[in-house]
């Protein structure tokens, strides 16, 4: 009886403490990117790489964890207008053209990075590759940039790295 007294209470201890390790994943400390006039904070396990890119996209990272998780950041001049390839912020919200590439818009609201108005599109294509996309679009200083993060797979996302990025991002040019 004195064995079970003390066997039930270490195994609910070790089911406990396994059960908060599986779901931490890691220490939880970010790292920062500060280079090419941006700085942002993400999840310690992105392995950030800088890309060259003739669509603007200059910094990706993918999660270590998941490879199905990455991110994308770009930026684009802006025309004397405000506008790149003669589109707006605005025109972006009109998310025709996604319904018409079969994508289903989740949602579309506005939030705030860096004290800029941001456009935050959630979109997915369900057909087989599941696909879906968090892309997120605001202009400052001349530039249009776009923080775009990518799942693949059903009940793929990282919400940690939605967070750590747009809550700590920052143009500094």
């Amino acid at each position: 009886m004195n064995k079970i007294v003390l066997i039930v209470p270490v195994l609910i201890f070790i089911i406990a403490v396994s059960g908060c390790t599986y779901e931490d994943r890691g220490p939880g400390v970010n790292n920062i990117y500060n280079k090419s006039g941006i700085y942002f904070e993400y999840p310690h396990e992105y392995t950030i790489k800088e890309v060259n890119s003739t669509n603007g996209v200059f910094v990706k990272g993918v999660s270590g964890w998941d490879y199905n998780c990455t991110f994308k950041i770009s930026k684009e001049s802006l025309d004397s207008t405000g506008k790149v390839d003669g589109v707006s912020i605005n025109d972006l919200k009109n998310t025709a053209n996604l319904t018409a590439a079969n994508y289903t818009v989740e949602e579309v609201q506005n939030i705030t990075i860096n004290g800029t108005q941001a456009l935050d599109i959630i979109y997915a294509h369900y057909n087989v590759p599941y696909v879906k996309y968090e892309s997120i679009y605001f202009d400052k200083n001349g530039k249009r940039y776009n923080i775009l993060f990518e799942y693949n797979g059903v009940g793929v996302t990282d919400t940690r790295a939605v967070v750590a990025i747009t809550g700590t991002f920052k143009v500094l040019e």
